[in-house]
Formats: C-alpha cells, structure tokens, sequence
C-alpha cells in the first residue's frame, strides 16, 4: 500500500510540474512575453494603450463695456519713454564697448609755441596754446645730461642713488637699473643734477616699453629763448611740467618774464572718444529734457493713482446680480483636450472605491471596473476647479472639472465612455510627485486579455531598446522605438535650475515632480496628447513590460495651438429664475462652483462643434489649460517616471500589486 501511495505522489509532482510549466509557457503576463516576437510585443504595447479625453466646461467672464483707452497725451508719454529707454541702452552699451578700448592715440602729438611762462622754473604743459584739457603725458622719462665718458662699476657706493632713480623712473628692478646706468655712463651721460650747469647738453630718455635691447626713445624737447640754442630744460615731472632753469626777468613795460621757445609732446584722444560736437551736446541735452518730462509725467500720474477710488473694477469680484443688471457678459464654452493612458486590466470595486463626476458616483461596492494609468497632470483635469483673471482684471476665465472619457480603439465612439478619477477613501488616486493617476471605466471582459504588465524599472539598462505608444495631437496609438539615454537625471541638476528656482510658480510640489522626472529615452514622437503614454521594454528581463511611463518631453512653442474651443455663447441672465438675494451677491466665480449643472449640461459637448483655436481668442487663457498644446517635439528628449516609483505609490493607495500581476515594495522600502 505504501508502494502504491509513493507512486501516486510521484506522478502527482510530475503533473504539477508539467501543469505549472504550462502556465509558464502560456500565460505572457506571468512570464513578461519573455519568448514573444518583436511583432507581438508591440502589438500588445499598441492594444494596452488607450486614449483618455477631456471636455472641459469653462466661462469666459468680461465687463459689458471695455475701459476707454488711454487719451492720446499718455500714448505719446509712452512712446517718449521708449525712445528715452532705447536711446539710454544704446548709450550703456556704447559707453561699455569703448570702456574696453584703449582710449589715447599710440604717438604723441607735438606741439611748439612762445609763450611767457608764468614761473621763473616751471612750464605746465597743458597751459600752452591748442593743447586739450584731456592731454595724457608721457611717463617714465628719466633726465640725463651730457658729460664725458666714464666706465664706473654700477654697485659702488656713489651710484646707489642713481640706480634707485632709474628703478624708480623706468619701472625696472634693481639689477636691470644697473645695468642702464652702465650704459649711460658709458655713453657720457650722467642723471646726476650736480653735473647739470647752465649750457649742458639735456636729454630726456622716455621708457616707453620698458628697457630692452633697443635703446629707450629720445624725447625731441626742448625750451630756449628765441635768440639761443641751449636747452633750458633739466627736469621733467610725469604730470606733464618741465622744469627748467631759471627764465631771467626781461625790463620790459609790462614786467614780464621774457619770451620762450617750446616744443614738447602729448598724447591725443582717439577721435570717438573726444568730447561730442555742439549737434551731439544738443542731443544730449534733448535726452535730458525728455527724462525730466518723463520724470514729471511719472510724478502726476502716480499723484493721480493715488486720488483714485479704491474700488477700481475687478471682474474676479463681480456677483450674479451684476450679470443681471447688464454690466457683465458670462459666455460659455467647451474645451476640447485629450492625452493617453495604459489599460491594467479590470478590477472590483470595494465600498471605499468609486470614481465619481458632476455628483454621480460610478462603481458601488462589487462592480468590476477598468482601470486606467495615466498621469497626474492629465487626470487633474476631471478633478479640478479654477479661475484665472487677466493681469489687467477685465477677463475672468473659471475652468470646471473635466466631463472625462477613455477611447480603447480608433473606431471606438468619439465620445468613449465614461472614466471619472479613482476614489479611495475620499481622496483622488494620483500623485504629483510620481505624476501618476488612476482613471476608471466600465469593464470590458473582452478587454481583460489587453492589460499590460508593470515590470520593474531598475532592470532595465541604459542601452537598451524600448518602444512608446501615444497619441500626438489627438490621433491614436502611435508607437515610436529607441533606447533608454538616462536612468537617472533629473533636470535639476541642469543650469536650467537656477531660472526655476527664480520663478513664483516653483515650489515643492514641482521640485518633487522634476526629482522623479528622472528616466529619459529617445523615442521621437508629438508632445500634445502623449502625456501618460507607456514605455515598454523590447529586451532583457523586463521584455514586454511597462518600465516607465511618459510624462514630458522638452520642445519649444509652436505658432498654432492645437486645443480646439467651442464659438462661446453668451448666457441669459434670467436662466435661474427667482433666486433669494443672498444668492445674487455670490462672487460669480463661488456662484459658478454651486450651480455647475445649470450652466452646462452634462453632454452639453456633444452638441458642440469645435471649430476654434486658442489663437482666435486674443486674451487666451493660462498655461494650466493649454499644458497639452502649442508646442514641438525636440527628438531624443523624452522623459518619464520609472514604474517602480508609480507601483509603490499604488500599493500605498490601496490597489493590490497581486491583482495587477506586479510585484509589491520589498522588505527594504518598508523599514525606510
């Protein structure tokens, strides 16, 4: 008996063993389509991809009657203030450019006169005639006069001044300076003033660039009186002063010291840095009278500002009761957006689930539902409520939360069916910190087999092959193939931080979005509606799984906006009928929250043709709402949340990583 029992349970593991095995070879959600083709796995990608849809209820709030515009006196102050600004840059800009050149000419200008000094020793140049208060005068001149020609030893004790002299004039060092002295001394020209006397030979050595092989220049001056040809100069101060010998009193009537020949040298200014002719002088004194008119237009306009009433119209204050009186046009319209999603298959609903839209509750405890990943971004749009007032407060815009849907196939129903956000406890099921969101639709059994598979990111290696499924400016399941670039960068660490960090709009919530935005890969397609597209692994161990899902790409504005906007349609102010008076004096924007399903019916958009653009609106509306439009692809620059983050934060929020055929958050995430 024994025998026959112990042969009973080897074939029992055997067929266990076989029935497993067989599961393992037909189950492609078990085993990642490990052993699929290239083909299948995309066409799986392409059959779990979906088009999630938005029309978007908005009021589009104006004043009855525009502000008048501004008298003409106050456009030509404006324009004065543009020409002053432009012509002030201009001038910077002009000033910064020449500050950076040199300024003077790179030969000296000479100059001869006779003149009457006004000192017995001293000749300023600059008090001769033609020569610019702006002269610039040569430095590092030494003096030296002629004597007979003496080899010395330039370290002796009697030379020591001498050499501190030249150093001090030449800009040389010590040893050089010796060596300077050397060579005048044995040329037969002596620095020292003592050997100076009345009819000696003076010369002025100007170390223009410094002492090198090339003998300094010999500066041409010279100071005598007409009738002589000695040289009355013997010492020169870089000020631009000659000093001379002493200039003799001439008897004359007038008692003055008689006249002298002078010829010296300076330096000019370049011409575009000399003083401006009488025509620019004017100009700049045209530019100063505009300033001060500006200053005293800036003056009595800020006089004037301050005596207005403090009740200056904003249309974000008006109430119901003014749309009633006549002063202000409600219209409203519909907004037409979409992006993508990933089918995970169908799930039931348990009593702290249901997904709800315009106060009706979809799913009760027991109902199966299809669920739907998409982003957080584009989920928002069916949850959220807001308003947004032009920066001049005459246009109000109050955007209601979405009427959402999910399209499976291109021949399914324009309209698709219905998918409010994933409540769970009360709270929407999506992060922005993970950009993710939980949409949820009637179950399609047919559909069950279409689910994808959430692999594990951290498996995958930059390198390798992946696909995309989206759906680029409202067309469906597009797929695109290229390579994961970067597993781990966020564009936080770009120089593109520091204008972030500057912005009003930053704050934690986008810090944390732009953390997680940290898997990049070159799959080319349309930014508009790909946000919440998948990426699917095409090799390695997470083959045929989700690995990440797309939520940004980098690309610039385009001259077109893509979101299309119902002709809005003025409202009937008497459309509530009799309301109590505390009603009336709502602000619109509070009253527009309460009465929602007044304003719009629920499939008001179906009636709807969408034949405008954003562009057909002169005061448009706000980045939030235009997020999905007006913008390129730059190729290669695509990136997404890594799946692990997304599966982590959907076990947190309840739904069972069993279900969905994922595995949950190891031991290690949990003990963090």
């Amino acid at each position: 008996m024994k025998k026959h029992l112990w042969k009973i349970g080897i074939l029992l593991v055997i067929c266990g063993a076989l029935l497993t095995w067989s599961y393992f070879l037909t189950n492609e959600y078990t085993r990642g389509f490990a052993s699929s083709s290239e083909s299948e796995i995309k066409l799986a990608a392409r059959r779990a991809s979906v088009q999630v849809q938005f029309h978007i209820p908005t009021l589009r709030v104006t004043f009855k009657h525009p502000l008048p515009k501004p008298d003409e006196d106050k456009l030509s102050r404006k324009e004065v203030a543009k020409m002053l600004d432009e012509k002030l840059k201009q001038a910077l800009e002009a000033e910064r450019e020449l500050s950076e050149k040199d300024k003077y000419q790179s030969k000296l200008t000479e100059v001869e006169a006779f003149i009457r000094p006004q000192s017995k020793t001293m000749i300023p140049i600059g008090t001769l005639p033609n020569v610019p208060k702006w002269a610039k005068y040569p430095e590092k001149v030494l003096v030296v006069v002629k004597t007979e020609k003496k080899e010395i030893a330039p370290w002796e004790k009697e030379s020591e001044k001498d050499v501190l002299t030249i150093s001090e004039t030449a800009g040389v060092s010590i040893s050089k300076a010796k060596e300077i002295l050397s060579q005048l001394k044995a040329g037969g020209y002596s620095i020292s003033k003592e050997d100076v006397k009345d009819d000696s030979e003076i010369k002025l050595i100007w170390f223009n660039d410094g002492w090198d092989d090339k003998y300094p220049v010999t500066l041409d001056w010279k100071v005598s009186y007409p009738d002589e040809k000695t040289n009355k100069i013997r010492g020169y101060d870089s000020r631009g002063i000659i000093e001379t010998i002493s200039i003799s009193d001439d008897s004359n009537e007038y008692g003055k010291l008689r006249f002298v020949k002078i010829k010296v040298g300076y330096f000019d200014l370049l011409d575009e840095f000399k003083p401006k002719t009488i025509e620019v002088e004017n100009l700049n004194k045209e530019i100063e009278t505009l300033k001060n008119q500006t200053d005293r237009w800036k003056e009595e306009d800020e006089k004037r500002k301050a005596e207005e009433p403090k009740s200056k119209r904003d249309i974000s204050n008006v109430t119901w009761s003014d749309v009633r009186m006549g002063t202000v046009k409600v219209e409203n319209l519909w907004i037409y957006s979409a992006a993508s999603g990933i089918f995970l298959g169908n799930m039931q609903a348990s009593d702290k689930m249901w997904g709800s839209q315009w106060g009706t509750k979809y799913f009760i405890n027991g109902e199966t539902m299809g669920v739907i990943l998409t982003n957080a971004h584009v989920s928002k749009m069916a949850s959220t409520f807001g308003v947004y007032v032009s920066e001049d407060k005459e246009i109000m815009w109050i955007v209601f939360p979405a009427w959402p849907s999910v399209r499976y196939t291109q021949d399914s129903d324009q309209y698709g069916s219905p998918a409010p956000v994933l409540i769970i406890n009360e709270q929407y099921v999506h992060s922005y910190d993970y950009d993710c969101g939980i949409m949820v639709t009637s179950a399609v059994p047919q559909y069950e087999k279409n689910k994808a598979i959430l692999g594990n990111s951290n498996k995958v290696k930059e390198g390798d092959s992946v696909i995309m499924v989206g759906n680029p400016m409202y067309a469906q399941k597009f797929m695109t193939e290229g390579i994961v670039s970067n597993k781990n960068y966020t564009l936080l660490k770009s120089h593109m931080t520091d204008r972030l960090l500057g912005a009003e709009w930053f704050d934690r919530s986008i810090f944390n979005w732009l953390l997680n935005s940290n898997w990049w890969f070159d799959t080319p397609i349309g930014i508009g509606g790909t946000s919440g597209s998948g990426v699917w692994a095409m090799e390695g161990s997470e083959r045929g799984k989700v690995v990440a899902l797309h939520n940004m790409g980098l690309g610039g504005s385009s001259a077109s906006k893509t979101v299309s906007l119902s002709e809005p349609k003025e409202m009937d102010s008497d459309k509530f009928g009799i309301l109590n008076d505390d009603k009336y004096q709502l602000k619109l924007k509070d009253f527009a929250e309460e009465n929602k399903d007044k304003l719009f019916k629920k499939d008001g958009f179906k009636s709807e043709k969408f034949s405008k653009t954003l562009n057909d609106f002169d005061d448009g509306l706000t980045r939030e709402i235009m997020q999905h439009a007006g913008y390129y692809d730059i190729a290669g620059m695509n990136a997404g949340i890594p799946i692990n983050g997304i599966k982590r934060f959907l076990q947190e929020r309840g739904l069972d990583p069993e279900h969905f055929g994922f595995d949950g958050a190891k031991k290690e995430y949990w003990e963090k």
